[in-house]
């Protein structure tokens, strides 16, 4: 018996998830664990009886560790360079990128410092939208967010801040009215990012200027700041008035923090300096103007017996952290690579580096469209010994290649948990926009075709290459592509030759279609692209109904978009996050299809009202 038990706890460890920091930098996580009930009979009733206590505590998760889960509910974990969600043991959610970039804005307007010498226009830049004001005094009052006011001056300039109301309370308890209230501080139900905490913390490290059951306050904390000043919520002790049999310490809780700025002209117009040149150096997306002559490249370094292959590259893969030691190299037909983690010939993905270099065969003068897509990375690419582009961001630009070889030189640094990064040298081809595309479409080879929709975030490929395979198609069809970063779409064959044009478009730049099945083929490169990779709408709600976060979109939505931008019907789609291959379609836009939309739609309806319910319960039906 004592081995079965011992089998079970073995299976039940190995089962429970595990949530890992991936990243060089600690994580704190937030840990909630429900209380648990069984039911019993007791004196011949049937009762619920709690088996467990909820469990409730902050960790930090140091670098490359794990935190196993140990109970149901909700688990919180993040940094500056990633956030995990895990709300049971079913779902894990990794939010990066884009997602990420929203998540530390939303903490940064809880960063007192950041305010100071700054004005209206600094505010919206970072929410991203216009304040909404109303005249006060010589200037404006202005509410930024849930518990954030500010107040301008007449000029505009940030005068003063205050925090208040459901920031300083979680579903728990009131925060308690103290000189450390605002390392309580949470952020739509969440604690305040360690970074910004750790800002706050030293901004008023030092004793309060002033402190007594009413008032908290510190004159002159920095050069910048006049003054911060705490304000309880009742401004008397409170007594808890339920029978416990843990003594409650008296204590009241905290209500409003008001900052009041020093506005220093000298540094207002230094900072405005400063962000200028910030966003012209954002604007140029490089360190140098280019093209300019390298002085030296890392073949010299990596590449000492200048092998150089003819129309191929050849790749040297490198460690950061020991920039002179080739890790592995191959030849390859393009400059790209994706992976995560350290599933490359285990280098660690954000110390990872690479050079590429190749000479290229041109048969005559051209103009080729060279396209950049990475991400939190750097890059150089150097032609002929000319740096072309240097810089961090995606770029797409046009080059001209006289007739004859070329030596092309390509150098990477990456900075993040995933690598994902192309260069491609393709013809130059036109753009289409969307606003085009109807009328393009009306032409009558097309009168009878209808679409086939395949939509990705990414290819799943090194390389970065999709292959698509083709059921039969018994009608005409324009295949439309759609992805966010940049994919190399491959088509081996077109079945029945029903395939009467490709339309593909992407986020990111760089995409292209190829392949056997693409000969004959006209092709139509668009602007930008049509949607996200979700056909379905997927949400939750958070804190008890403090909030309802959804992800994706609906189906039919997205469909009645594609027929109203090409003026033509939806056959049938694909909707992947990240693949190598897909067979297509996967969907016919059917009776049971639109039937799976609309239950979506109407699913999401009912559990926005549900969640609603839980924030606003009716005290009628409550108990019920």
């Amino acid at each position: 018996m004592k081995y079965f038990v011992f089998l079970v706890f073995v299976l039940v460890t190995l089962n429970a998830q595990v949530i890992e920091n991936t990243t060089n930098k600690e994580m704190q996580c937030e840990v909630n664990y429900n209380a648990e009930f069984k039911m019993e009979t007791i004196h011949g009733i049937e009762q619920r009886v709690q088996i467990t206590k909820a469990k409730r505590y902050t960790k930090i998760l140091k670098p490359h560790t794990k935190l196993r889960r140990k109970g149901k509910g909700k688990i919180i974990c993040y940094n500056e360079d990633l956030r995990i969600i895990s709300y049971n043991e079913n779902a894990l959610t990794t939010i990066e990128g884009a997602s990420l970039e929203r998540f530390k804005k939303r903490h940064k307007l809880f960063d007192i410092l950041a305010y100071a010498n700054e004005d209206k226009t600094y505010v919206e830049k970072e929410l991203g939208f216009h304040l909404s004001c109303q005249k006060y005094k010589d200037g404006e009052y202005c509410r930024v967010s849930d518990g954030v006011d500010i107040y301008l001056n007449k000029k505009g300039r940030i005068k003063e801040l205050f925090l208040y109301g459901n920031i300083f309370r979680n579903y728990v308890q009131n925060t308690p009215f103290s000189k450390n209230a605002l390392d309580e501080l949470r952020v739509d139900g969440e604690l305040l990012a360690p970074w910004i905490r750790k800002k706050n913390q030293k901004l008023l490290a030092r004793k309060p200027s002033f402190e007594s059951m009413n008032l908290i306050m510190w004159k002159k904390p920095s050069k910048e700041i006049a003054y911060v000043i705490f304000t309880p919520r009742e401004g008397h002790l409170s007594i808890n008035r339920y029978r416990n049999k843990k003594k409650q310490k008296l204590q009241d809780f905290m209500q409003a923090v008001e900052i009041s700025y020093i506005l220093d002209d000298k540094a207002y117009a230094q900072k405005q300096k400063l962000q200028a040149k910030s966003r012209s150096s954002v604007a140029h997306t490089s360190t140098k103007r280019v093209p300019y002559k390298a002085g030296t490249t890392w073949g010299k370094a990596l590449n000492p017996k200048g092998v150089v292959p003819k129309n191929k590259f050849k790749a040297f893969y490198i460690n950061t952290n020991r920039p002179k030691e080739v890790v592995s190299t191959e030849e390859v037909d393009a400059i790209v690579i994706r992976y995560v983690w350290d599933q490359f010939h285990k280098i660690k993905s954000q110390d990872f580096g690479a050079y590429w270099v190749g000479n290229i065969y041109f048969k005559k003068d051209e103009e080729r469209a060279i396209s950049v897509s990475l991400s939190w990375s750097k890059a150089r690419i150097i032609i002929d010994g000319m740096v072309v582009y240097d810089g961090g961001s995606n770029k797409e630009f046009t080059y001209h290649f006289t007739k004859g070889w070329h030596k092309i030189e390509v150098e990477y640094v990456n900075n993040w948990h995933t690598v994902d990064f192309s260069v491609g040298i393709e013809p130059k081809v036109k753009k289409y926009k969307k606003a085009e595309l109807a009328k393009l479409f009306a032409k009558p080879q097309y009168k009878d075709a209808q679409l086939l929709y395949v939509t990705v975030y990414e290819s799943k490929d090194k390389e970065g290459k999709l292959v698509l395979l083709p059921k039969k198609i018994n009608r005409p069809v324009i295949l439309v592509l759609n992805s966010y970063d940049a994919v190399n779409w491959v088509l081996p064959s077109n079945p029945h030759k029903n395939i009467k044009a490709i339309v593909y478009t992407s986020l990111h730049p760089g995409s292209k279609v190829s392949g056997a099945g693409t000969k004959g083929i006209v092709q139509y490169a668009v602007e930008g692209r049509l949607s996200g990779y979700a056909m379905k709408k997927k949400c939750i709600c958070v804190n008890g109904g403090a909030l309802f976060n959804c992800s994706g979109a609906y189906g039919s939505d997205v469909i009645a978009n594609l027929e109203r931008t090409f003026g033509k019907k939806v056959f049938g789609f694909n909707s992947k996050y990240a693949t190598a291959a897909l067979r297509i379609p996967s969907k016919l836009l059917d009776a049971k299809t639109k039937a799976q939309f609309a239950q979506n739609k109407a699913d999401v309806i009912k559990a926005k009202k549900e969640c609603k319910a839980k924030t606003n319960p009716s005290f009628e039906d409550m108990l019920k």
